[in-house]
């Protein structure tokens, strides 16, 4: 990090319905969950990242979206994005969002500065209900995912 970039080249991916983990390279467009099931539960999980010795950081990457919007500020599906310590504690959630974007975005967070200077996963988390508002989507992709850190 300390003013380079540091891309995550391999991601955990639990999923919570058989347990099974894999590891996935992110070289390409990487779905998180595409056309998905009913009460789907998954996650990308990168490996620990040190932040000592950097002032500020951002979480950078690309996402396609196509998800069912939420409704009244409840999300019955969501992709969300959080920050673990090096123990897989929940530190912060960064972003919870939903709905059809339906076309590839830049997307840029701050890390906030109580977490920098620490051990940190990122962890990509995708969920669904048992209903389809409109019909099959599409789902959640990812992919050039780096932190940068000055």
């Amino acid at each position: 990090v300390g003013g380079e970039t540091s891309v995550f080249l391999f991601f955990f991916f639990t999923d919570t319905a058989t347990n099974e983990i894999y590891t996935l390279s992110l070289h390409d467009a990487l779905p998180i969950y595409g056309n998905y099931a009913f009460f789907s539960d998954t996650s990308l999980r990168s490996p620990a990242i040190d932040l000592s010795g950097i002032e500020s950081a951002t979480l950078e990457f690309a996402q396609f979206l196509d998800v069912e919007p939420p409704e009244g500020g409840t999300f019955f599906d969501g992709a969300e994005i959080n920050i673990l310590d090096a123990n897989d504690n929940l530190l912060v959630q960064l972003s919870l969002t939903g709905g059809r974007v339906q076309t590839w975005r830049n997307i840029v967070i701050p890390i906030p500065g109580n977490i920098v200077g620490q051990i940190i996963k990122i962890e990509f988390r995708f969920y669904s209900d048992d209903f389809e508002a409109l019909g099959v989507q599409a789902g959640w992709y990812i992919d050039d995912v780096a932190v940068r850190g000055i």
